[in-house]
């Protein structure tokens, strides 16, 4: 039976619904609340905190607050998992094996570069502690609950949390991208001095994407790490934004991300969106999703009017769509990075000793100079095939994970919609990673893997219906 007993889930299907007030007494009802308010507490500020604070060039402690996280992170996961044992273990087992794989890969590359005679350098570790982060979320999640004694009734009052706070952050988002656009001075000192742009000699992307461009960037350094921010949390709110779950709050966070996807002018986080929203509509087929998508699709139209009045910047937010339909060429920048891809495959497969495991994360450029954006070549030339396969399954993994929570969960069980939203979510964001960055972004780990780690804590609880004491 999973979770082990000592995880202190009621066994009881009566204590699921007890009266709150009968609760606030005991000693579980106030462990349950700091579990839900340490949860919320933590992801909020992961959520909107900066991920560069520290100047490069000021010593040893030069190194980004990401970085810090990323140290801190899976510091206290791998504490907390020595400490919890079993507790904190996920099933099904082969979601944890396809979330560890990609840190093997990275392990197995620096590995096989040392006993090639190369340099083996410490911060080449940090890689690794990167791509650790969504096994420590899921599994934190997992202890932080377990340790709670979450039940059905607590579960769903932190399921109502996470999505709250998933909608303030792009509500603060949205809003300081809004405020970026028309220029409002205090909004860009604020991005200059608490998200330290000037420091990174980046001050003027938060003034000139706007200007040369029509894009913001908001809490961002980039563009396009906004868009696909904002396409991953619009697909977790969706097909939950006109229940009560969320209310006005859901409701606001769904409308202005979608302007804020427009204005952020990516096309490959626009296409995962569109993908995620059918993957939506097809398990779904409710008449709120559609109606909030007719009415989003409003605010896309309005949002891209006021690109086209204010910057007259719209030709490029649609030339990929006008190069589908065959009524124009296929945009710069994305035949640059096209004319990029190949180049580097090219580059990569002559060099039969860095196929297999590939050419570890930092010195890449020694042999295929060229930059690329899409995540799977980047595991090609770090990781070699071994890497890009590990790569795949982590993906197919967490895909298959929340597909099997979506047929086991019953009709009206808040898991089901989850499930459907981390499922949509998954399959967006691998569309995404075939031309973006899209996992070695901090925030969007924080976002989607918190959601996955609840929803294994929901199918492992011993009187769900997904566990397997209950077939």
């Amino acid at each position: 039976m999973y979770p082990p007993s000592d995880c202190g889930v009621t066994s009881s299907p009566l204590e699921y619904w007890r009266p709150v007030d009968a609760d606030l007494e005991s000693g579980t009802a106030r462990r349950q609340q700091v579990a839900i308010r340490l949860i919320g507490a933590v992801f909020l500020a992961l959520l909107i905190c900066p991920t560069i604070i520290v100047p490069p060039g000021s010593g040893v402690l030069s190194r980004s607050l990401s970085e810090w996280l990323d140290f801190g992170l899976v510091g206290v996961w791998m504490l907390a998992r020595i400490l919890a044992g079993r507790a904190m273990a996920i099933r099904p087992r082969w979601l944890e094996i396809a979330l560890w794989l990609p840190a093997w890969a990275f392990v197995l590359s620096e590995l096989v570069f040392g006993a090639r005679g190369g340099d083996l350098d410490p911060s080449h570790l940090y890689a690794v502690l990167n791509v650790l982060r969504p096994i420590a979320l899921v599994q934190l999640l997992v202890g932080i609950c377990c340790w709670g004694k979450i039940d059905r009734e607590a579960y769903a009052r932190a399921h109502r949390s996470l999505l709250l706070i998933a909608a303030i952050a792009l509500i603060y988002t949205g809003s300081l991208a809004l405020l970026q656009f028309f220029e409002v001075r205090p909004a860009l000192n604020f991005l200059q001095d608490f998200y330290q742009y000037a420091s990174h000699g980046r001050y003027e992307i938060a003034v000139s994407a706007v200007e040369d461009y029509g894009r913001v960037t908001s809490i961002f350094h980039w563009a396009n790490s906004l868009g696909i921010f904002v396409a991953a949390g619009l697909l977790l709110l969706i097909p939950q934004a006109l229940t009560r779950e969320t209310g006005v709050i859901g409701l606001g966070a769904t409308l202005l991300g979608i302007m804020t996807l427009v204005l952020s002018g990516s096309r490959t986080a626009m296409v995962a969106l569109g993908i995620g929203l059918v993957v939506i509509l097809i398990i779904q087929r409710r008449f709120r999703v559609i109606a909030l998508l007719l009415i989003g699709g409003l605010f896309f139209s309005a949002a891209a009017n006021l690109i086209e009045t204010r910057t007259g910047a719209s030709s490029r937010l649609f030339g990929l769509f006008d190069w589908l339909f065959g009524n124009g060429p296929l945009p710069g920048s994305l035949d640059f990075r096209l004319t990029n891809l190949i180049w580097s495959l090219q580059q990569f497969v002559r060099l039969p000793e860095v196929f297999w495991t590939g050419t570890t994360v930092t010195d890449y450029r020694d042999i295929v100079p060229r930059s690329f954006d899409s995540e799977f070549l980047k595991y090609l030339v770090w990781t070699g095939v071994f890497g890009l396969v590990a790569f795949v399954l982590f993906q197919l993994g967490v895909i298959a994970s929340a597909w099997r929570s979506l047929l086991l969960a019953p009709k009206g069980d808040l898991r089901r919609d989850l499930a459907a939203s981390l499922l949509a979510t998954f399959i967006a964001m691998a569309v995404a990673a075939s031309n973006q960055d899209v996992w070695g972004q901090y925030k969007l780990l924080q976002l989607v893997f918190v959601f996955l780690g609840f929803l294994v804590y929901g199918n492992s609880n011993s009187n769900s219906p997904l566990s397997d004491s209950n077939g």
